[in-house]
Order: C-alpha cells, then structure tokens, then sequence
C-alpha cells in the first residue's frame, strides 16, 4: 500500500504543533514509495498498466514477481521479458511521480508558514533495470543506483552553488557550519567556498559476497567473473569513472585492480591511453584512503531481530 499520504499528514502535523509552540524544528520524512514492489495509487497504477497493454491484474502480478523475486531473477542475468521490464521502469517513475506530489502539497505547507525553513530534498539510492544485468540496488557502482536527485530550497548559500557534482555530506556539512556546528569530524565540503573536482561512491566487499553466495545458491551458473566480491570504492568526473577495488578488510590480494573507463558507465577499460588521468585519479585515490577512506573499524555488531523484521528488510535488501 502507498504510504506518502500518511508520511505528509504527520509532517504536517508536526509543522503545526512546532509553529503553534514558537520553537524551531528538524523533520526528516521518509517516502519510501519509490522502493520496490512498485504499486503507485490506482490512478497511477492503472494509467501505466494501460498504456503498456497490461490489465491492471497482470501488471500487479507482474510488479509482485518483481519484488519477491529480484534476486532470482538478478541470478538467472535478469530474465524478465523487455514488455515487462519496460513496465516496471513506468512504475517505478509513477511511484516517483505520486511521492513529488505528495512533497509538492507539504512544500506548499512550509512556505504558508512565516519561518526561515531550509528543505532538501534526495534519494539514497536509484533502482537498476537490467543495467549490469541486475535489478534492484545491490553489488553496481551503476549511475542509475548512486546519481540521486538532490534539491535544496531556503535561505541557504547552497542554493548558489553552481557545480552540479556535489555528495550527501557536503549539504549536511554546509548546513551545519551555517549554523554555527562543529564540522570537523565530517568528511563533506563547505559548498558556500568550495567545489567537488570528485565525486566518490563505495560498495562493501562483505555484503557483496554475501550476496553473491545467495545468488549461485540460486543460479550455480552464475557468472561473477565481472563482478569485484572486494571492497569498491568508485572515484567519478565529468568524463571518467576510475574504479578501485582493494585488498582491505576480509579481501584476497588477487581480486584487487583498478580501472579507467568513460563516464558515466562505460565498459571497456581505457586506462592505457589515459596514463596522466591515471595518475590524477590515483593521487585522489591516496589522499582518500590516507584519511577519511578508512574503515573506522573492523569489528562488526549484531544485533538480534524478530523473523518478521529479518524477512522486511531482506526483501528491501539490507540483510543479504
């Protein structure tokens, strides 16, 4: 069932009850509509199912085999007819587009209220359609998983920043030194004097073994030849993608290597004819893991959850 509904009308509320007592407030709202299974409001719904000659039963049934099955699917080189694949890409945005309007009514209730209010609005992550032969989020470096939307509205200098290459951190690490927080434990950049010459995502190499097990499990032909069961750590311009992959913690020597290829998701590695962006990429790469690219720990705690929970947050893929 869609939730942003619900997810506005307690922000809102909260709005209400911060104004009404004069005292300043910091709302984090999550919409997690966008997440797979991909079941917009009927309107939506049908609308999609409709234009892509499918009954809203067979979309559903459809988008439900999705969800419960990604992983199966992803095992088996993402196996899912291009007409339903299609789909569910229209589903996804539809879901997309139903949470903007949800937002677009709780913006409007911000900007009725007479207060200085900074609103950011992101993704954590975006959702694979068959890019890498995979669905869902899990073991890419894709652009389709880690180039999110990111806009920030408000009395802020952030509004003025011009470069689009900008990190997560950097917003929070901005907004705080605005108000006055000590920012000297974040990795982020002040954005109302500096710019990213870098953006840079990583990919655990512990829970991409994990799931790479869960997959031959499902699929012993599975091929993860082109897939690093390592530590990844993606360094990204404008025109190159170079990507790392380290020994680190719990890794073999032998799956460590580095490669050059054009961004935003090339393939063929180009590093033999771009010998001094190699070296560029790699002096990026050694002030990264001389300080903030480090581990800040390699002990890891467990914590104990019910069978219901467990199985939640596998579906969504946070377990395996």
């Amino acid at each position: 069932h869609s939730t942003s509904y619900m997810m506005a009308d307690v922000a809102k509320r909260h709005l209400a009850a911060s104004e009404k007592a004069d005292e300043p407030l910091f709302l984090y709202s999550h919409f997690n509509d966008p997440h797979h299974p991909y079941t917009p409001p009927k309107p939506y719904f049908d609308s999609v199912a409709s234009r892509n000659g499918y009954t809203p039963s067979e979309a559903f049934a459809i988008a439900l085999d999705h969800n419960q099955n990604l992983l199966e699917h992803s095992a088996h080189g993402c196996d899912i007819p291009a007409d339903d694949l299609q789909l569910l890409r229209e589903l996804h945005r539809a879901s997309v587009r139903y949470v903007e309007s949800q937002i677009q009514e709780l913006y409007e209730e911000i900007q009725s209220i007479d207060r200085d209010t900074i609103v950011v609005i992101t993704g954590d992550h975006g959702e694979l359609f068959g890019e890498d032969s995979m669905l869902g989020h899990r073991l890419s470096t894709h652009s389709a998983v880690s180039h999110v939307p990111l806009l920030v509205a408000g009395p802020t200098e952030i509004v003025g920043h011009e470069s689009e290459r900008v990190q997560h951190i950097d917003v929070m690490s901005t907004l705080l030194a605005e108000l006055g927080a000590e920012t000297d434990s974040l990795q982020g950049i002040d954005l109302r004097d500096d710019s990213r010459d870098v953006s840079i995502v990583q990919r655990a190499g512990e829970r991409a073994q994990k799931t790479i097990e869960t997959l031959r499990k499902m699929n012993p032909d599975f091929d993860a030849s082109g897939i690093p069961s390592n530590d990844v750590t993606v360094f990204r311009t404008d025109k190159f993608k170079y990507e790392t992959v380290s020994p680190g913690f719990m890794n073999s020597e032998r799956d460590s290597h580095e490669r050059l290829v054009a961004a935003p998701d090339g393939v063929t590695d180009i590093s033999e004819e771009h010998l001094e962006t190699i070296e560029k990429f790699q002096e990026w790469k050694d002030d990264f893991f001389s300080d903030e690219g480090q581990a800040a720990s390699e002990e890891s705690e467990t914590a104990h959850l019910d069978k219901s929970t467990k199985d939640r947050l596998d579906r969504l893929g946070y377990l395996s």
